[in-house]
């Protein structure tokens, strides 16, 4: 189980969605949610067909998407991220959608940072 997660972090699905967001300017932070997020931390189910993302920061949604479509090339799964500011994210009454996103599993992607 921990060599699984190694790999997810690494060469998976987190490692691959944290260097391709990793890469972008204003991407402070994000998450796997949803049916994959679920699946990863233990519950039960069939295997996910896409992976949810969350991204918090400035980027916009078509350079998130396009920072994703190498993973989905590569991996074979769909990539569907939503894109949030800062203060959206925060916001200590959230929007519903987010209210919901962080009531279930949350994963976060490892964002390489430079040195």
């Amino acid at each position: 189980k921990e060599l699984r997660a190694l790999l997810t972090q690494t060469v998976g699905v987190l490692g691959r969605l944290g260097d391709a967001l990793g890469e972008l300017a204003g991407v402070e932070a994000a998450f796997v949610f949803g049916s994959w997020a679920a699946r990863y931390t233990g519950a039960a189910g069939p295997a996910p067909r896409d992976v949810d993302v969350a991204v918090v920061g400035t980027a916009s949604l078509p350079e998130v998407r396009d920072a994703c479509r190498t993973v989905e090339h590569d991996l074979r799964i769909d990539v569907n991220p939503v894109v949030f500011t800062h203060d959206e994210w925060r916001a200590s009454t959230p929007d519903p959608f987010i209210d919901e996103l962080r009531s279930g599993p949350l994963v976060e992607i490892p964002l390489p940072r430079p040195a």
